[in-house]
């Protein structure tokens, strides 16, 4: 078990991506989370602590299919079968390597902002 930074309550290892997930969606959202005791990052929260990823304590990378982070709170784990949805496993929060040639890689929940702030004109690029 290891503390959660956003609500400090105890949490599986194994669970640490979806658990952090909720909290993040909710940020993004603006859905009240009544459990919070430190904010979500709202500068490209980590999937694992929901700190920020900008000052590079939480970099993500894949490599051979694992996400890998520096996070303190990080465990590897398969990023194709963590995409995908399911009841017992909701957050599909996984890192996700730019298509548009950056060579940057961010947590799904934070791309949104990334195209943004980086590549203003992807909607552009995305029609056909």
């Amino acid at each position: 078990r290891h503390t959660c930074r956003v609500c400090q309550q105890p949490v599986k290892g194994t669970d640490r991506q979806i658990h952090v997930g909720r909290h993040i969606l909710k940020a993004i959202c603006g859905v009240p989370d009544t459990s919070v005791k430190f904010p979500v990052s709202n500068a490209y929260p980590c999937g694992m602590c929901g700190g920020p990823t900008n000052n590079g304590a939480c970099k993500v990378e894949i490599k051979s299919g694992k996400a890998l982070s520096t996070c303190p709170s990080a465990y590897s784990f398969m990023v194709v079968p963590a995409s995908k949805f399911h009841k017992g496993r909701p957050c599909t929060n996984v890192p996700v390597v730019c298509a548009l040639n950056c060579g940057e890689t961010h947590w799904k929940y934070n791309f949104k902002k990334h195209l943004e702030e980086r590549h203003p004109s992807w909607e552009q690029i995305a029609s056909p």
